[in-house]
């Protein structure tokens, strides 16, 4: 099975992606101008065009996560209920939030007309399904 890598900084957890600035550890900066991925320490990092291990920047490929669209049901102190909709995945985030914003817009006609529930606590988001 292929699986699609991404590199993320080990520090915010965050992608980095061709085009961003980094700096190594020496504190030199530099542009990405390549990635050749694979999981963890494996595959390679090209910064201003010379060859790197990823963790020279501070950073690690990891599986580009799933994302999924909830609905916020209730909160509470130390944790969210969620309820997970229609049972899609989506492997662009882009999508997923479009997505979203579908769903949002009709959950909030639906609302208006039919079960009378305020539109304003009708609250969806796109969450990753990441791997700890």
């Amino acid at each position: 099975m292929n699986k699609e890598y991404i590199l993320v900084s080990l520090k915010t957890n965050k992608q980095v992606k061709v085009g961003d600035k980094v700096t190594d550890f020496r504190g030199e900066s530099g542009i990405l101008t390549d990635v050749t991925p694979h999981t963890g320490a494996n595959g390679h990092i090209y910064m201003d065009g010379n060859r790197y291990y990823p963790s020279v920047i501070g950073c690690k490929f990891v599986e580009k996560p799933l994302y999924v669209i909830v609905r916020h049901r209730e909160e509470a102190e130390d944790y969210n209920t969620v309820e997970v909709l229609q049972r899609r995945l989506f492997h662009d985030e882009d999508k997923a939030k479009q997505w979203c914003k579908e769903l949002k817009s009709e959950a909030v006609k639906w609302a208006k007309t039919v079960t009378g529930e305020d539109p304003k606590t009708i609250s969806f988001e796109v969450v990753p399904l990441t791997p700890e």
